[in-house]
This record gives structure tokens, sequence and C-alpha cells, in this order.
């Protein structure tokens, strides 16, 4: 089930906890999400496992709100009905999330467990709040878990995860108040607090970490309350406030901080580091780069450089206009048409089908080197069976005409 999040969510924890300037930065391009595909697909796996787990607690006596199991079954229905998703593999990816469900509340008759669940910082701030994939609170075991569902294919490390730290501070606020035998005197310090990711896709397919009550409280916590006053978002309704420091706000530059950040292409620091990417001076007697400095740069500046790249053709595609520059079809690679009707063709041609499709139709380039300078087939015999589908647009410099006046 997806659910909109905060300006300071803690999914973009990572990125406005180190880099206090990009908030205003995004505020200003009003570009407050990024939605590709792969966070489209992620949502879809997230709705897999909401029932998933639904299914899985409901006969074992945990209760869910009707309308939260309603609108996450009409989602899923929504998603079989347009068939863009292998759900059946989404399914099956899910029980790595279940299977840890299952062996943590097996150890707790009293356990209680939130799916999809709005959490936030009520005691320290109006600004973070979210929607946490599980919660797990365990009170004969006094154990608190936060689990969070990544469904990419990218690792993310689980050390000094801020988003989970986040959800993690959320759920201990949040869960005083809503949890039915938990009040503001059931979470006492002595709870063991746990972060999670579970990554089927990427191994480890689980990670876990007991987080240590007092870096969390007197470490984390006072540097998340830094960045909440810098950000003028800090309840200052509590004693002691006054003496938290001030953050300078300040530009980030790092893989971590700026991969997901949607106002990458404006940023003047990344500007800035590609511009000293370009001007780097030789190293020794041999004209090359500095690797040391600039290897660990190139992704960030990658994912810069195609930012600018997608702001470009978006602008064009508005109907703005940049001087030299337009927006062109390109042609995707070509496919068959109909791959039983080649292979018919190739029989009737008596072309052995082993070496066309040993396991599978070779691809029209893959057909093309095989058959140049055979006597059996022309190269344009196969043209009828083939499609050259338009591919994504892409930026190139407009052609001028040079003229002369006489």
């Amino acid at each position: 089930m997806t659910e909109a999040h905060a300006a300071l969510s803690p999914s973009s924890g990572a990125r406005w906890m180190n880099c206090t300037r990009s908030p205003e930065l995004i505020r200003q391009m009003g570009k407050p999400d990024v939605s590709g595909e792969a966070a489209l697909e992620g949502r879809a796996a997230h709705t897999v496992l909401e029932t998933e787990l639904i299914n899985l607690l409901v006969p074992r006596g945990f209760r869910f709100e009707p309308s939260q199991i309603a609108k996450a079954f009409k989602e899923l229905a929504d998603l079989t009905e347009q068939a863009e998703y292998d759900l059946k593999a989404m399914q099956r990816d899910a029980q790595v999330a279940c299977e840890l469900v299952l062996t943590l509340i097996d150890n707790d008759p009293d356990a209680e467990v939130w799916v999809e669940q709005r959490v936030s910082m009520p005691y320290t701030t109006d600004a973070v709040w979210g929607t946490a994939d599980i919660i797990v609170y365990l009170p004969q075991m006094k154990e608190l878990w936060v689990v969070d569902y990544k469904y990419g294919r990218v690792l993310v490390p689980i050390e000094a995860n801020e988003q989970l730290l986040l959800y993690l501070l959320c759920a201990m606020q949040s869960l005083r108040t809503q949890a039915k035998g938990i009040h503001q005197n059931i979470l006492p310090n002595d709870v063991n607090k746990h972060i999670a990711i579970v990554q089927p896709r990427v191994q480890p397919t689980v990670s876990a970490r007991l987080i240590e009550d007092e870096w969390l409280m007197l470490t984390f916590l006072q540097k998340l309350k830094s960045v909440l006053k810098a950000y003028g978002e800090l309840n200052l309704t509590s004693s002691g406030y006054s003496e938290i420091p001030v953050l300078e706000p300040e530009y980030h530059f790092s893989e971590k901080t700026c991969r997901w950040c949607p106002a990458l292409a404006a940023c003047p620091e990344a500007k800035a580091k590609a511009v000293e990417a370009c001007n780097f001076e030789p190293v020794g007697s041999i004209p090359r780069p500095d690797y040391d400095t600039l290897l660990p740069l190139l992704p960030v500046l990658k994912g810069f450089i195609a930012a600018v790249d997608e702001e470009a053709k978006a602008h064009l595609e508005s109907g703005g206009t940049i001087e030299g520059w337009e927006l062109v079809e390109s042609l995707g690679n070509r496919k068959w048409t109909s791959e039983e009707a080649v292979l018919e063709f190739l029989r009737e041609r008596q072309v052995p089908l082993k070496d066309c499709a040993p396991r599978k139709l070779l691809s029209p380039a893959q057909m093309s080197k095989l058959i140049k300078g055979t006597k059996k087939i022309a190269s344009d015999e196969l043209s009828m069976y083939i499609s050259r589908p338009l591919g994504k647009p892409k930026l190139i410099k407009t052609q001028t005409v040079e003229t002369t006046e006489g």
C-alpha cells in the first residue's frame, strides 16, 4: 500500500540529514518526489508483501483495520489486472519477510505486528513521519523490531542506515499511543531495539542489528535534533533544546546522499564537482587523471549527468526551448514480430534450427551475422518479420545550415 511521505521523511533521511541544503533546493524546483520504474516496481512488491502478511497473520489472531485490508487487496487486484509485473515471483520473494516475522512472533505469545504503519515523532517534531513496512513488538521478550523491505537489485547496507533509525525513533514514539497494551510506561529503556532489512533479490537477504540505547539517544537523536533545529522544524516544548547546536546548512556530495535526490540536476555542488573533475592535473610525467581523487566521484557524477539529461528532455517535452538542442525520436533494438513465423520460414528454407534457436530464436542482429554470406537466405528476406519500435527520446545538438551572403 502506498502513502505520501513528509518532506523530511525517513525514506529520504540519508539525504536530508547530511545534505541540509537539499530540502530547500527541492522545494524551489517543485519536485518533491521521484517515481521511476524501479520505484513503481517497489510499490507493487510492497503491496504484494502487505497482502501476504495479512493472509499470514489474520488466521493467527492478528487484527488489521478493515479499511487497510480492503485497500491492500484492491491494489493487488489492480496489479493483477495490469499484468505488468510477475506477481507470483513477488509473492515468492515476499516469503523471506514473512518467515522473519513468523520467527519473531513465535518467540512471544503477546506479540503485536503492524504492517504499512503510519508513524511519526510527536514528542520531537511534526515534520518527520512516514509509513514503516513492518513493526514487531514482543512485550515478553522486551524487543522492538523495525523491518524495511527493499525490492531492488542493489544491496542497501544496514550500517548507519538513517532511514531505519528514523523509523525506529518514530515507532518508539508513535506506538505509545497506538498499540493495544502499550502506553508511555511500556517502552522502557530496557527494551532491546532492532532494525532489519529484507532484500530478497540480493545477498544477504536479511540483515539485522541491535541498536544500543546510548548511541541512539545521545548520538543519533542529538544529530537529528541539530538538523531539525537548522530547518526550524524542532518542537521546542521540551526543556534543554536551547542547548542543541544548530548545524550550518551545507551540501553533502556523495553517492549515498545524491543518488535519489530529485534536485540533483540543479545542485551547485554537483556542478562544482563536475567542473573540478574536468580540470584535473596530469599525474607525474604520464598524462592521466588523478584516479584516487576522481574514481570515487564517478558514480555521483554519472547520476548528475543523467539527471541533467532527463531534466533537459522534460523541459523540451513540455514545450520549452534550449538554444542549440532539440529532442528527436530514437530507434530501439530490432525484434521479431512473430518468432513462430520466423521459425516456420527457416524450416521451409531448411536452415538448421539448432544454429538459429539453440534455446530460443536468435535476435535479428544475431541472425544477420549468422546468415551473412550464405546462399540460402538473402539478408533482406527476413525484413518482413522484423519491427523496430521507437526507443527513448535522445538529446542531440541542433543541426545548423551555414549560409553565405553574396
